[in-house]
């Protein structure tokens, strides 16, 4: 998804009495944006969504690191404040451009929301590297076999919401 900034600005004196964008000697995409305002762009920039959510996930994966801990994708999500997506699709995407962008910070500490890692993969030797334990599983619609937290509980994250966090302040 792609959020577009824009600004407008009144016409310039050198354009006079234009009557389209056309005219003024617009862009194709000026055109389109003269066409729902009435007037000239003279500034946009495009920003990423991606690249947004991916500076959120960062965030993440660096309390992860410091807590040396693992965090499913929903809750990553969740923490960096928006949606996972359909099987963490989105937390994903993040997170290939925090791998680009970010290589020092440890992606592999996002696993899926079922605690599972593919076997014989990276991510599984770079978990297993920082102590991390595992139990062999069946995966039935992959047909393959999995590597599942052995332990849950000890290895992965958990926030405390704001409520209950004040409540033990008191």
């Amino acid at each position: 998804m792609t959020r577009v900034v824009f600004a407008f600005r009144s016409w310039p004196a050198d354009i006079g009495e234009k009557n389209s964008a056309a005219e003024a000697g617009q862009s194709g995409f000026h055109r389109q944006l003269f066409a729902l305002s009435g007037r000239p762009c003279f500034n946009y920039q495009v920003t990423n969504m991606t690249s947004i959510r991916a500076e959120g996930v960062a965030e993440v994966l660096w309390e992860l690191k410091r807590a040396e801990k693992v965090a499913t994708f929903s809750s990553i999500a969740e923490r960096a404040g928006f949606s996972a997506g359909s099987n963490g699709r989105t937390v994903k995407t993040a997170l290939k451009t925090v791998r680009r962008d970010w290589d020092h910070l440890q992606w592999w500490r996002a696993i899926g929301d079922d605690n599972t890692v593919e076997k014989d993969s990276q991510q599984a030797e770079l978990l297993a590297e920082s102590g991390v334990e595992f139990v062999s599983v069946k995966d039935n619609k992959k047909d393959s076999e999995m590597l599942a937290l052995a332990d849950p509980d000890g290895h992965l994250m958990s926030w405390e919401t704001d409520g209950s966090e004040s409540e033990a302040e008191e």
